[in-house]
């Protein structure tokens, strides 16, 4: 790849950074005003550092479109470890009853969605709700983010691939039949890339960068398709 043409990609993907979080600093927007809509659910999950309205322009194009959009303001930031921050997912679904919803997630929002439809799909094998029908993950780490290794925050150091629970992630396949992970080419905070091996479709975007994907209007059409009409879950099994 041309340098100077990574070089002006990265600097666009990072200003697209700290214009959003200026925005999210900034906005007004409350969860109450994308509840409206007969369509299926959406549930949002943002990635680390960011709070769900730094993935505004996904939630106003499907709020737009018909579909309750719900958020989990209890993430905050996001900096919570993984598994307590999709028990605080799952209690939400299950709070507010939704059933066959679609989760929207970027980056580490996508490996909380993971252990979500892990969780759901174990309670529905014991007779329990689809409470959720489909992740959509955005520059997801599955298989880790390399540069964790060397991080010195604890919440940095979850995307390491020597991680525990990545791990864990990596030998439960049939869950990924329930995923499509939607990458860049080139994501420098993912090197390792975000291919997901079993999963319902990987659709890589000609794209450099982790950030301004998010408003892409391709990515953007994708997701609204999915959340329209997304695919069949398969019969749970056992685990």
């Amino acid at each position: 790849m041309n340098p100077l043409k990574l070089l002006s990609d990265l600097v666009h993907d990072y200003a697209y950074v700290a214009r959003r979080q200026y925005d999210v600093l900034r906005s007004g927007a409350k969860p109450a005003t994308y509840l409206a809509g007969t369509k299926r659910p959406v549930v949002i999950l943002p990635g680390i550092y960011e709070d769900w309205r730094f993935m505004l322009p996904l939630v106003e194009r499907l709020s737009a479109s018909g579909h309750p959009v719900h958020v989990v303001p209890e993430l905050r930031h996001n900096r919570d470890v993984i598994t307590d921050s999709a028990v605080l997912v799952a209690g939400m679904l299950e709070q507010r009853d939704l059933r066959d919803v679609v989760i929207v997630a970027h980056s580490k929002g996508g490996l909380i969605g993971k252990q979500v439809l892990i969780d759901d799909a174990a309670a529905q094998a014991t007779g329990g709700p689809v409470r959720v029908a489909h992740l959509v993950a955005i520059n997801t780490p599955f298989a880790g983010s390399a540069y964790a290794r060397y991080a010195i925050r604890r919440e940095l150091r979850e995307f390491s691939p020597t991680d525990a629970l990545l791990k864990r992630f990596a030998t439960i396949l049939d869950i990924n039949e329930r995923i499509t992970s939607i990458f860049s080419t080139v994501d420098p905070v993912v090197p390792d890339g975000s291919l997901l091996p079993g999963a319902y479709r990987n659709i890589r975007m000609p794209f450099l960068g982790h950030f301004r994907i998010l408003a892409d209007v391709r990515v953007l059409a994708i997701v609204d398709a999915i959340a329209e009409a997304p695919p069949a879950v398969p019969s749970p099994r056992a685990r």
